[in-house]
């Protein structure tokens, strides 16, 4: 039977080799990439504006009320090691007293695949835009809600539902949120008329050209002056006061043409011309800031600037259509950072990939030196002196 010093290196250097084997094979158990994963559990950006104004689609009225924006993602099938299927809604709705169909802005939602590393699209979206009417096929350009994990220091192009297209997002600055590292990226639209790039219910209206007011009547001459300019000459003596002492016309005179109008006196306003509708196309504008967790690329937070409007083909602004503003609330963003756990962490486990192979390699060492008494042997032969234990001559010995 073994000694008890043997045995426990034995049981150690076992230990060991399956530490260094685990730090090995950890690649072919453990997913190292910065994927988007399978299992992230449905997310929401919500976005309140208390004071937003909208224009009503039906008769072109303002108001002023409370606005919610909101975007919902979800992972579909299918799915596999490299892509997944994002589906994400969006809607834009009043708090009014309407039916909430009337309250309802705009609803949209988007079904496309991406890669689950560079998060970008890698096919053509499904695009259920317009209640009632049958979904499109778009593709979608640039990254949205999920960036690139290891978010670098750069632009993205990053894509509006409302231009179809992408904007670049330019990083602006870098931030620290409950210990996350966020970076800031900020993208500005310039007015660009949305209805030049797809045709859409919303896009073109007719918008009442605002009447003139009428002009004011002319002021009346102070008493005692002409009412003709110049002086007026007195009538020459001898001329019929009335007009039944008018002398007649002389005969062969043409005749006045009949239906002519009759002159409106002088002092009399004209009336305006009645409003004419005018066609107005939609014209869109935004400023955003996306807050961006460096490590997964999850999108925690946004300020968002919105302004559409109806203008002419010039890009005149004729009617207001959405101006909107707001932030994330800090609790969201808290459970959006919670999130950004489910994703993994390529640091962390290269860390202890690296940890299992240096350690269990050195315990293995350590161990199969103790186990097949190396060491036991090399510390007996110090502490036995030189000549102990080696038997002496008889002839050396004492009579």
């Amino acid at each position: 039977m073994l000694p008890l010093s043997r045995v426990i290196p034995a049981l150690l250097l076992g230990v060991g080799v399956a530490s260094v084997s685990a730090g090995v094979a950890a690649p072919v158990f453990l997913d190292a990439r910065p994927a988007v994963p399978l299992d992230l559990e449905d997310t929401t950006w919500t976005i309140v504006d208390e004071s937003a104004t909208t224009r009503l689609f039906q008769d072109g009225r303002q108001l002023n009320v409370p606005v919610t924006a909101q975007w919902h993602l979800n992972l579909q099938e299918p799915a596999d090691e490299d892509t997944t299927t994002v589906r994400i809604g969006s809607s834009l709705m009043r708090s009014s007293q309407q039916s909430e169909l009337e309250r309802l802005i705009q609803a949209q939602v988007w079904t496309y695949p991406i890669d689950r590393i560079t998060r970008s699209s890698t096919g053509v979206a499904e695009v259920s835009h317009t209640i009632g009417m049958p979904s499109a096929g778009l593709t979608v350009d640039g990254v949205w809600f999920l960036f690139p994990a290891d978010a670098e220091k750069t632009t993205y192009e990053v894509f509006d539902e409302t231009l179809r297209g992408t904007a670049p997002a330019v990083f602006d600055r870098e931030e620290k949120i409950d210990g996350h590292t966020i970076y800031v990226y900020r993208q500005e639209i310039a007015p660009t008329n949305v209805a030049t790039r797809y045709a859409s219910l919303f896009n073109v209206t007719e918008v009442a050209e605002k009447a003139q007011p009428a002009p004011p009547p002319a002021p009346a001459a102070p008493e005692g002056l002409p009412e003709t300019p110049g002086d007026v000459p007195e009538p020459p003596e001898g001329l019929p006061e009335t007009p039944g002492d008018v002398p007649e016309p002389p005969e062969g005179l043409p005749e006045a043409p009949e239906g002519l109008p009759d002159e409106p006196a002088p002092d009399t306003p004209v009336a305006p011309e009645p409003p004419q509708p005018q066609k107005g196309y939609l014209h869109h504008s935004a400023t955003r800031d996306f807050f961006v967790d460096q490590r997964t690329g999850l999108v925690v937070d946004m300020d968002v600037q919105v302004h559409d409007f109806y203008a002419t083909a010039e890009g005149a602004e004729l009617e207001n259509s959405l101006t909107f503003s707001g932030s994330i609330s800090e609790a969201d963003t808290a459970q959006l950072l919670e999130q950004t756990k489910k994703f993994p962490n390529p640091a962390l486990i290269r860390t202890v990939r690296l940890t299992l192979i240096i350690g269990g390699g050195l315990l293995t060492i350590v161990s199969a030196l103790g186990a097949f008494g190396l060491v036991a042997r090399k510390r007996r032969a110090v502490s036995t002196p030189a000549g102990e234990g080696q038997a002496v001559p008889a002839s050396l010995q004492n009579p």
